[in-house]
């Protein structure tokens, strides 16, 4: 028998998830990650996720093309953690450490953003809310999340992030991007980079097909049809490989945003940003220029 489609309404197609997932049938069952489609031998082209039946796909892209931490550019000239590895690499293996350590609490001392306007280089005007945000809540122009989405997402993604490195710290103990953090967090951030550098040292970087297995972003798209990426999984891999020397790295892209589209992004129309405060934002982050920073 089949149901019309017109009767099945969201909340049945709801009870049925979270029956499955409570149901215990998949307890053993290990769900395969879905790989993105490789179109590095083709265009190599991000436009093309527009013509993919798959969620992403995968390109090689200019390191010079990066930008992680949401605004700073993957050049050692501006980018202080990619700096930070560089100074590493200058040292003895078992001093590493200690030397990213010493300019990543430098760094963090530095930068410390009162709220989401100082964060992101705008004036009242450009986005009034952001005065009285912490910078670490507040999304982008076109984030599908709000405020409290991001502040809920953020809390979660921190707490795994720093799992991984088997300590317990929370969001008290600072964000990853900027100051003011705790010792205990720039601890796990200088051992997390000294790892990963070794690591790719003796290995080589190797992506896979797996969740996490590839440095993955979104793309910005301005109206010249020149591209950007903005690094959201895999940042630290993207410094390292940077620091480096790499000059192109295979990239996961799982969405594109288009400058001529500003009045369609989610939090221009919530009103959370002008227009005007949103295309700012968007050259910024475009042109990698942190200067207003330091």
């Amino acid at each position: 028998m089949t149901i019309p489609k017109k009767i099945i309404s969201k909340h049945m197609i709801n009870k049925l998830k979270k029956w499955v997932v409570n149901s215990g049938l998949f307890k053993n069952h290990k769900f395969l990650p879905v790989a993105p489609d490789d179109v590095r031998s083709l265009k190599n082209d991000p436009r093309l996720l527009n013509y993919t039946n798959k969620q992403s796909i995968l390109i090689d892209a200019k390191i010079t093309h990066g930008r992680i931490a949401q605004i700073f550019a993957l050049d050692y000239k501006v980018n202080p953690f990619v700096r930070t590895i560089r100074e590493a690499l200058k040292s003895e293996h078992d001093s590493r450490e200690e030397v990213i350590f010493g300019y990543l609490n430098e760094y963090y001392s530095a930068v410390q953003p009162k709220n989401g306007l100082d964060w992101y280089g705008l004036k009242n005007e450009d986005a009034p809310q952001l005065e009285n945000l912490k910078a670490w809540m507040v999304p982008t122009p076109w984030s599908y999340r709000s405020v409290e989405e991001t502040t809920k997402n953020v809390k979660k993604w921190l707490s795994e992030d720093n799992y991984q490195i088997h300590k317990s710290v929370t969001i008290d103990d600072g964000f990853t991007f900027f100051g003011p953090v705790s010792d205990v967090k720039i601890e796990i951030e200088s051992k997390r980079y000294a790892k990963l550098l070794e690591s790719i040292e003796k290995k080589g970087y190797n992506r896979s097909n797996e969740s996490d297995g590839d440095i993955e972003g979104g793309i910005l798209i301005n109206s010249n049809n020149d591209w950007r990426i903005i690094v959201n999984g895999g940042q630290h891999r993207a410094i390292v490989l940077a620091a480096l020397g790499y000059e192109t790295i295979p990239v996961r892209v799982s969405r594109n945003v288009y400058e001529a589209e500003v009045n369609y992004w989610p939090n221009v129309i919530s009103g959370l940003y002008t227009k005007k405060g949103a295309l700012k934002l968007f050259r910024t982050i475009f042109d990698g220029d942190a200067s207003y920073l330091t």
